[in-house]
Order: structure tokens, then sequence, then C-alpha cells
């Protein structure tokens, strides 16, 4: 039966595509951010031999594509994710070039192998875990990859084409971030955990079973464990990724752990993936000029190369109007600036001090509160751009205060007209729980940080409003 009324009425709408008037009303401005973000990258070689830069593109649409370039010659290739990708979790945390040459990568609750010899995805599995942040290569050949956030642990063997849902190594109630992962030479896979508390915990490939080294007396709040191969075959850990070496390593082998003290005679076991085969370095990779450098040791020289790719542009995570009446915000990733200006039609864009998650105008200056670490900073629209540095003076914008762990994901930002007091709210540092307020005294320069037991414990602030007398 057909329908009338309603539907009829909304296709004949004044916001239809078919109302020449709505659009004379609508300008299309063109992508504020034209740029991806190299989710992950790596030195490859394809199937002639040749040198090849592996990068995982990601824009507003997540990880959309692999790009292969050739190393000398800039020329690009781009090879479409090979599933649908679903809002939420579809951009890679990681990658990995294997020592077969192969690349690996887990995300959308999807694990991939790429190979860029025959430049083709040879493996694809969907998988429990939405996506992994960290992956590794035992000695065997064998491809881990330990997922975000609950610590489901897979492998797959390349050789047989087995794949392994290895289960949930390190169960807990709340949300998990593996940091680091280590294998030692008899075949134990070691997952560095935090960040509510950190953990190590060890799994045996043989019996399929994973138990946690750190006693609840030695896990540490708000931060991940940490982990890595020595040279000698056995893995290395510390109950913080931040305390280094804090109370001492661990020498872990065979699901085992011992504390050896302070020592800093650690040998890490390094397998690049920067490195080519004929010992070339690829480095410097910036998506915004869309170059990435080629260092060769042996002849002492350095090469700039110059390579393109499609994009759609990046997440914009806020807006504003600036006192000059043009539009500004912030876009991730890559973390950016940009201003458009409506009277000349001209964009300007910067690379920006972390994720600017809101924006405010207050008169002659504005703010941004940055994700992470909980970033107030202060930007003059009249003065020049001078890239932001915590640790410089005279850039434009300034750090005026950093709130983590209190604020490490800003949500609000509001003047309070009758103070002169930039008031931002948002959420902790990861493990933590319940935000803080800052109140940054634009006459002064003074800021008051107060915590969430002084406010509503265990909660964060989403939202601000300045109420009338």
């Amino acid at each position: 039966m057909k329908s009338k009324g309603k539907s009829e009425a909304t296709a004949k709408g004044p916001c239809s595509s078919n109302s020449a008037e709505a659009r004379k009303k609508f300008i299309d401005h063109g992508v504020a951010m034209p740029v991806s973000h190299a989710a992950a990258a790596a030195a490859a070689v394809d199937g002639r031999r040749r040198n090849t830069a592996l990068i995982w593109l990601s824009d507003k649409r997540g990880s959309y594509a692999l790009a292969m370039v050739d190393a000398e010659t800039g020329e690009w290739r781009e090879f479409p994710t090979p599933f649908p990708l679903v809002s939420g979790n579809a951009s890679t945390g990681t990658a990995l070039l294997s020592r077969r040459g192969k690349y690996y990568t887990h995300f959308c609750n999807h694990f991939l192998e790429f190979d860029p010899a025959s430049e083709t995805f040879t493996f694809v599995c969907e998988t429990r875990s939405r996506r992994a942040i960290c992956m590794v290569e035992d000695d065997g050949g064998l491809i881990y990859s330990v997922g975000h956030s609950d610590s489901g642990l897979v492998s797959y063997d390349p050789a047989s084409g087995n794949f392994r849902d290895c289960g949930i190594v390190n169960p807990q109630k709340n949300l998990q971030y593996h940091g680091y992962m280590a294998a030692d030479d008899a075949g134990w896979v070691y997952c560095a955990v935090g960040e509510t508390r950190s953990q190590i915990a060890a799994f045996d490939p043989g019996s399929g079973k994973a138990h946690p080294l750190l006693s609840d007396a030695e896990r540490v709040p708000g931060i991940c464990g940490y982990v890595q191969r020595g040279v000698n075959g056995k893995v290395y850990g510390l109950t913080s990724a931040n305390a280094w070496p804090g109370t001492g390593w661990y020498e872990i082998y065979m699901g085992k752990a011992r504390n050896i003290g302070k020592s800093s005679n650690v040998d890490e076991a390094r397998y690049s993936q920067g490195v080519f085969p004929d010992g070339r370095i690829l480095k410097k990779l910036d998506m915004w000029d869309r170059t990435f450098t080629i260092e060769d040791p042996a002849a002492g020289t350095e090469k700039i190369v110059s390579f393109e790719y499609a994009s759609e542009g990046t997440h914009l995570m806020s807006v504003a109007v600036a006192p000059d009446k043009s539009v500004w915000g912030g876009a991730a990733f890559p973390m950016s600036f940009f201003n458009y200006r409506p009277d000349s039609k001209t964009w300007s864009r910067h690379k920006a001090l972390g994720q600017w998650n809101c924006v405010l105008n207050a008169g002659d200056r504005c703010y941004v509160g940055a994700y992470t670490n909980g970033f107030l900073q202060e930007w003059d629209p009249a003065g020049p751009w001078v890239h932001t540095d915590p640790a410089k003076a005279g850039c434009n914008p300034r750090v005026v205060a950093k709130c983590h762990p209190d604020i490490d994901r800003p949500h609000c930002l509001i003047l309070h007209r009758a103070t002169n007091t930039v008031v931002m709210g948002g959420i902790p540092g990861y493990g933590y729980t319940g935000g803080g307020l800052l109140f940054h005294d634009r006459g002064t320069g003074e800021n008051t940080l107060v915590k969430h037991d002084s406010i509503l414990p265990w909660h964060s602030t989403m939202s601000l409003a300045e109420l009338p007398d």
C-alpha cells in the first residue's frame, strides 16, 4: 500500500535535494582537514624485491586502506580494507611486519594478513575482540594479537593457516588496555596490561592456559605493565611502564617471574619495523606533507620521497567562531587545527598539540581543552601561529594548564564572565575514576584544579553552563 501524507511531504520539503531554494542556501566549503593518519607503517619489499613503505591509512571512516609506496620513486597503490568498517572500532592500533615479510593487523573484529609480494590480503578472520593495541611474533613464526578491551588473545600460524582463539588471558570486570607484548624462546607469550591496575599475564601455548604474574600488592594504578624480549631469549618486565626501572626488573621465563633488582644491564632484542632488508631506514613519515625520508647508513645519505594518497579527511572534534568572525576548530587524527575565513574563502591549517575536544571564544582570546594530558591552551587569533610546545615560551597557542590525571580528556569549556574565569571539565586519565574541574583566572593566570571528591565523588563533569544572577 502506498503511503501518503508525511512521506510525500518530506520528499518535497524545504530541505530535500529537490529544493532549488534550499540548495542555494548551502555552500560546500570542502573538507576542513583533508589529511589521513598513518595508523601504522613498516619497511617491506614488494614482489620485485623493491623497498616499499607499507602505510595503514585512517581518516574519518577508520582504517580504510593499506598503501604501498615505492621507497625510491614514490609510486603508490592503495588496497581497500577487505571488510565493512563499523563505527567505534574501525581503526587499527598496531600492525606487525613478520620476519617472513607479511604484514599483520587486527581491528574492527578482524585479523588480517597482507602479502606485499603478491599485493593481496591473504588471510582475513573475524575475532571476538574489537582490535589490538600490540602484537608479537614468536620464534616459530606464530603471530599473536591481544585484544582491546577484553584481553582476548588470538594466534595465527602462517605456515599452516591455523587461526586460534586462545581465550581471555586476564579476566577482569574493567576495560583493559594492553601496552606491550613479548614472547620468550620457549614459546610463552606475555601481555602487559592496564590501566586500572597494571598486570603481566603469561600464556602457555601448550596448555592453552594463562595466569597473572604480579600479586595485588605489586600492581600499580593508572598504568600498564611493561615487557620486553631480552637478547638471551628471556623476557624482562616492570610493574609500571612509567617506572624505569621502578621497584626493579622481573626476569620472566616459561611462565615464572623473579625480581632481579634495579639492573640496568637488560639488553632488549630489537626487531625494527622501519629497516629494509638492505639496511636502509624508513623515517620521518609526514602525512601532512605526504613525504617520508629514506636513510642509507652505508652511504651516509638521506632522501626525501614524495607520495600521494586519497582521503576523506579527519574527524572534526570541535568548531567555534573566532573574534574575527572566522570559523575555527580541531580535528583528529592527526591532531590538527583549521581556520576558515568566509570573507576571503580561504583556509589555514596547522598541526596541533593534542586532540582539541572542546573550544571556546572568550573575546580577545580563544581557549582549547585538549586530550591527552588535559591541556588547557590559549590561542591569540591576532598573533602569528607558533607551534605549541609545553616546554617552550612564546608559543601561540600556549599551554596554560596541564590537568592529568584529574582531567585527561576534556569535555566542556566555558567562560564564567563575572569572574573572568575559564572553567574546564572532563574525564580522568586511563584507569582512574572521577574527573576534576579546572578554574583558570584570566586576570592573574592562576590555576585551581578541584578533584572529583570535592565535587561529586567518582563522577566526571560532561557539560557546564553559566547561570544567570
